[in-house]
């Protein structure tokens, strides 16, 4: 003993202090001198120990039980062997590729179907009879406008459009920009009525068809009540010609550059015209074509400087970024047009060489008040200099028409067009004339094109119910003309019809999907159609309300992929491809971004026939691959009327009953407490029979109901059911009711209850059966209505998906105890709803998952909801039997202890995202550590026991700050303060300067009259407002846990305080998701006599906030808002990239007054002298008069 006090006290001297090399050579021959002693900690390093000799104490600690026999009383019914009323079942294998192919096939075939009613719409057009051009006299017109004010005939609430609509006839709608005298195809578009019918007869399950017209209106099958005005008083202003199913149909993509005259003449009212202009011409890109926009006067300036340089993706968050800044373009100098041409046709070369020369149709878009030369050899110097195309359209602000005949020669040299724009009443009507014009080579094809849009809400029919929809459309041309010899087709409008989403996901049936798979759509732009994490609302914090994001439907795939290489996917999915590939440390973030699930797996994907779009599958490893089966008994199908409740009564009694009678009177009788996930399409009834009253009586509005009256039915053909999907329901349901029994035997439930405080049992199957039970002589017991309903919701199916307490519970890794799984332990409820419904009542949920015979194949999670308060108390009661004799949690007892050490230790339990479970101080419970001891939680993250995850949110939307600017604008808005202003600054002018107000008001008279009389105009629009969200990037930062690791500990010296020494310890509970953490306070070295006093050093805590990412110094526009370069070959069809397009287009006019077409010059235009010498003349007499006033 002696001799070991020598060695011990030499090794003090001589390793206390040293290196770290030699103090790893005193870390290993302590251990092997002294195998129960610890290592020596070094005063600036940390050394982990896995420490051999405390196993038997780790392993003691690592069992500790939290329920005791409770989970095996909960979970029994499923884990008892050869029981002889299961149903049988097996265990199958799921291929992916087969999957995806499966879904493919059924939505290739929906989708085709839809359209095949569109060529049909098309074709029909070919039989109805010519189009006779009428002009309709005032009466005709007060004739309709009486007849369209009385209600519509036949009109009932319709389930599959979730609105009152009218079968008998369609209904159409007029622009305010439009007038009703101009309108010449109205009266032929009814001929469409009896071909909307008739596809409606054909397929009910059609939703609306609908023919959209060059002219402006839109005749919509079946007929129903438009909405005049939006609850927020905004007037409906739809025009079927800026929608993206219109001009998507009847052009190619192109991509644009707008020059926008800046120079000092462009002040006022041509400012705020030429404004309206370009988002006019903004709404009319769709997310297939690029653009970017000029600001010139001397010298050209990119509005958005971040997109310098660029031709950007017309997004919405793009586009919105230039309107948000339209406004602040300043005035100033002259116009050097040469400067802004190059520029714009330098930008359009850089973008097609980079792009292969991807397309002809380019556009260059002049917006200016006037050109007094011609710079048409500007453009003619550009197009030999590059090889490039391009057509040219000029807008003129304003009513003088002075300097406008170089601007018609530059749109009808250049194939494009010329307007004039006199008033902001009158951009859209001018506007619309643009896509038209790119129109011009399809109208010479022959060839069929029929265009699929990426998903949105149909707003235009206040039809937001139905949810996203798709539409495919096709162009309409009337009879072909021939002028000089050469073919012409004229436009006539564009036909369509809508599909859902959520048809599309019934037909595919993904319900075939496990637990934690999904699948995800998207366009051959890499929009997302379809993805579990595509969120279209935000809650709007001046109201509260749920709104549309802005931009909902641009969401780029890699937005949404999380923690592997999207870009690979994303690449061959826009290229049609088919294929697989293995991923590893896919993220999927839940419960708000404040969990996440980090798992490995396989994505499939393929192309959609005939269609835009692709689909992937993700399935993760081990039970993504296994799915269950049934024999062909339980699969048989059975349909009787004689399925009552006196005859199920029978059928529970029989020896000759099979299984799945059993099942059906099971569902039907609902003697136990079970519910069916709402939005599964379990079945439902027809759209054949929809179309009845009868279906009414039916169609109650519950699955289980409806799914009752199903086998109950005389009819069954009036029902479409997912046959796989009600054979899980109806196994799910007869196996769990067998149970309930079990759970509510009155021998143990009252020692249950009293020990454990047991409030709910439940299970929740892949089938989305939940079924719950309430312990308890009355379900008041366990606090209100309220309360409960509350609690219930972590095991409610919602929106197609798993409950997140299902999801975290069969991703926990197996336990370290041969086929006995793990249980996962988290709160019923956060913290707020638990104060706004329970009063402060916290609960503990447990919950593990069920395997089919010891296999991965899932088949539910069951588990127990019991007060946490006694949960808790098992805990701090197994400490303290243990802390004598185990070293580690030594003087590990609760704050209130009366031992003189328990202030140097705490306990805490914490879950798989270090959240802390158990404490001894109520206020940390629910916290993450990283809040209540962050240099622990720092050290534990550095060993690996947990791993901390950077997730960003980018497709999130932050408020925008208020700066001087806004709220200058918002004062100079107020019409109240404007007044006040202008009185103020009058009165001082006219009192403290009275010949400078008499020169302020001589100039106002002659503006005002020149306003008046010559360039003034209502005005009367509804434009685009700027957005009070902007697109953000959101940091979310995550703890999962290392299953791995199993036990950490770690000794620490601090330098500040080199006589104290800090420890803790991390043990994984065994079977479980929780770890617990030991940590000791500092504890002063006994040997010094004190001579350091222990000062607890810095914490470090820190909060793992949702943080605002600043992208703008790392990531360009291209990363932050999607690609700048084309991913596809987007012109397929050859007429879209024909080389001789310009010399086919020789007999197309260039302007409205149709002087001049394509190739001539147009005559010069000088404004009327007797005008100039009116005008002159009114201003002499003016300045006359009040001179002449002020002598006197």
């Amino acid at each position: 003993m002696q001799i070991e006090k020598r060695i011990l006290l030499i090794m003090l001297v001589v390793c206390f202090g040293s290196p770290p090399l030699l103090q790893r050579f005193c870390d290993t021959t302590t251990r092997m001198i002294f195998p129960s002693s610890r290592p020596f900690a070094h005063a600036t390093d940390s050394t982990v120990l896995e420490d051999e000799g405390n196993r038997p104490q780790v392993k003691q600690l690592s069992g500790l039980t939290l329920h005791g026999d409770l989970i095996r009383y909960v979970i029994s019914p499923y884990q008892t062997e050869n029981d002889p009323h299961t149903p049988n079942y097996i265990v199958k294998e799921i291929n992916g590729t087969f999957l995806l192919n499966d879904f493919v096939r059924k939505l290739s075939t929906l989708l085709e179907k839809r359209r095949r009613v569109v060529e049909e719409l098309a074709k029909a057009t070919r039989t109805f009879p010519d189009q006779v051009d009428t002009i309709k006299t005032n009466e005709q017109l007060d004739a309709e406008e009486e007849k369209e004010k009385e209600p519509i005939p036949g009109m009932t609430y319709s389930l599959p459009f979730k609105k009152s609509v009218s079968f008998n006839r369609s209904s159409v709608r007029i622009p305010y920009s439009v007038l009703k005298t101009g309108l010449n195809s109205e009266d032929w578009s009814k001929n469409f009525d009896n071909k909307f019918r008739e596809n409606a007869l054909r397929d009910p399950s059609l939703k609306w068809q609908y023919f959209g017209s060059v002219e402006g209106f839109i005749r919509v099958f079946p007929s129903f009540e438009w909405t005049e005005a939006w609850p927020n008083g905004d007037p409906n202003i739809y025009d079927c010609r800026k929608e993206m199913w219109y001009t998507q149909a009847i052009a190619c993509p192109h991509r644009t550059v707008i020059l926008l005259d800046n120079s000092g003449s462009m002040k006022g009212l041509k400012k705020a015209i030429a404004i309206s202009v370009v988002t006019a011409l903004l709404d009319m890109l769709g997310d297939n074509d690029f653009f970017n926009i000029f600001a010139f006067s001397t010298n050209p300036v990119f509005i958005v400087p971040e997109f310098t340089d660029k031709m950007v993706r017309a997004i919405h968050r793009n586009k919105q970024m230039v309107i948000d800044r339209l406004e602040e373009v300043p005035t100033r100098n002259i116009s050097r047009f040469a400067n802004g041409i190059e520029g714009a046709m330098k930008l359009l070369n850089q973008f097609n060489t980079e792009n292969n020369h991807s397309s002809c149709n380019c556009a260059v878009i002049i917006i200016t008040d006037g050109l007094s030369q011609s710079f048409q050899h500007v453009f003619d110097d550009a197009f030999k200099n590059y090889s490039l195309q391009a057509r040219v359209f000029t807008y003129l602000i304003g009513r003088e028409k002075t300097d406008d005949a170089s601007l018609k020669e530059l749109a009808c040299k250049n194939n494009g067009y010329y307007k004039q724009i006199e008033s902001r009443n009158s951009v859209d009507k001018n506007i619309v004339q643009y896509t038209k014009v790119f129109n011009r080579p399809l109208s010479n094809s022959e060839d069929g094109r029929f265009v699929w849009t990426k998903a949105y809400y149909q707003t235009a029919f206040d039809n937001e119910p139905l949810g996203m929809v798709a539409t495919v459309s096709t162009t309409v041309y009337g009879q072909t003309q021939y002028e000089t010899g050469k073919k012409r087709r004229n436009l006539r409008g564009v036909v369509g019809t809508d599909i859902t989403i959520d048809e599309m996901i019934q037909a595919m049936q993904i319900h075939k999907l496990d637990v934690n798979s999904y699948i995800y759509m998207i366009t051959d732009d890499g929009l997302t159609m379809l993805h579990p994490r595509l969120h279209t609302k935000i809650v709007d914090k001046s109201s509260g309300m749920l709104i549309t994001k802005p931009g909902y439907n641009s969401v780029d795939i890699s937005f949404l992929e999380l923690g592997y290489n999207t870009s690979y996917i994303r690449r061959r999915m826009i290229h049609r491809e088919t294929g697989s590939l293995r991923v590893e440390g896919v993220k999927i973030p839940i419960q708000n971004w404040k969990r996440l699930l980090v798992m490995n797996g396989w994505i499939y994907y393929s192309a959609i026939p005939n269609t835009s779009f692709s689909i992937a599958l993700f399935q993760p490893d081990t039970y993504g691959n296994q799915g269950i089966g049934f024999n062909s008994e339980f699969e048989a199908k059975q349909f009787s009327p004689e399925y009552t409740d006196e005859n199920c009564k029978d059928v529970d009694s029989s020896n000759d009953s099979n299984e799945r009678q059993k099942a059906v009177c099971a569902l039907i009788e609902k003697k136990t407490e079970y519910k069916l996930a709402d939005d599964w399409n379990y079945c439902r009834l027809n759209a054949s029979f929809l179309l009845k009253e009868e279906s009414r009586a039916i169609d109650n509005g519950t699955v289980e109901n409806l799914l009752s009256n199903r086998f109950q039915s005389f009819n069954p053909e009036n029902f479409e059911c997912d046959d796989d999907l009600v054979n899980k329901a109806l196994f799910d349901v007869y196996r769990t009711g067998k149970y309930m029994a079990r759970w509510s035997e009155q021998s143990i439930r009252a020692d249950l209850e009293g020990t454990f405080g047991l409030e709910m049992t439940f299970a929740m199957t892949s089938s989305g059966m939940s079924r719950k039970y309430w312990h308890g002589t009355d379900k008041d017991d366990f606090a209100g209505a309220e309360c409960r309903k509350s609690k219930e919701r972590i095991i409610e199916f919602q929106e197609r998906s798993y409950p997140d307490l299902y999801r975290r519970a069969v991703e926990l890794p197996a336990g370290p105890d041969p086929g006995k799984a793990r249980t996962l332990y988290t709160f019923t409820q956060n913290k707020e709803d638990n104060l706004k419904y329970c009063d402060g009542k916290v609960t503990i949920t447990a919950a593990t998952p069920i395997r089919a015979n010891k296999q991965n194949a899932i088949l539910g999670v069951m588990g127990y909801i019991r007060n946490y308060t006694m949960f808790a108390e098992r805990f701090w009661t197994q400490i303290t039997h243990l802390t004598p004799r185990n070293d580690i949690i030594r003087n590990c007892k609760r704050e209130n202890d009366s031992s003189p050490n328990s202030k140097y230790t705490k306990c805490y339990v914490l879950d798989e995202n270090a959240y802390v479970i158990i404490s001894d101080d109520d206020d940390e419970v629910q916290v993450p550590f990283s809040q209540i001891n962050g240099e622990v939680m720092m050290a534990l993250e550095s060993a690996s026991v947990f791993e901390r995850h950077q997730v960003i949110d980018k497709n999130s939307f932050c408020e925008k700050e208020d700066d001087a600017t806004a709220k200058a604008a918002i004062l100079s808005a107020n019409n109240q303060n404007h007044a006040l202003f202008t009185f103020l600054s009058t009165t001082l002018c006219a009192f403290w300067h009275p010949k400078r107000f008499t020169w302020v008001l001589m100039n106002a008279t002659v503006y005002l009259l020149w306003i008046l009389f010559f360039t003034s105009q209502p005005i009367f629009t509804y434009a685009r407002l700027k957005s009070s969200l902007e697109p953000c990037y959101v940091q979310h930062e995550v703890y999962t846990a290392n299953y791995s690791k199993t036990f950490y500990n770690e000794s620490r010296v601090y330098g500040d305080c080199p006589d104290c020494t800090r420890e803790f310890s991390a043990i994984q509970l065994k079977n479980s998701n929780l770890y617990l953490l030991v940590v000791h306070n500092f504890v002063p070295n006994a040997d010094i006599d004190n001579a350091c006093p222990c000062i607890e050093a810095e914490k470090n805590n820190f909060v793992l906030a949702d943080t605002k990412v600043d992208t703008s110094s790392v990531l360009g526009v291209c990363s932050l808002y999607g690609t700048c370069a084309e991913t596809k070959n987007e012109n397929s069809i050859e007429s879209c990239s024909s080389p001789d397009w310009q010399d086919s287009e020789d007999n197309y006019y260039c302007s409205d007054d149709h002087s001049t077409k394509n190739g001539a010059t147009p005559a010069t235009r000088r404004m009327p002298i007797a005008r100039l010498i009116f005008s002159f003349s009114i201003a002499w007499l003016l300045i006359h008069l009040t001179f002449a006033r002020c002598q006197l």
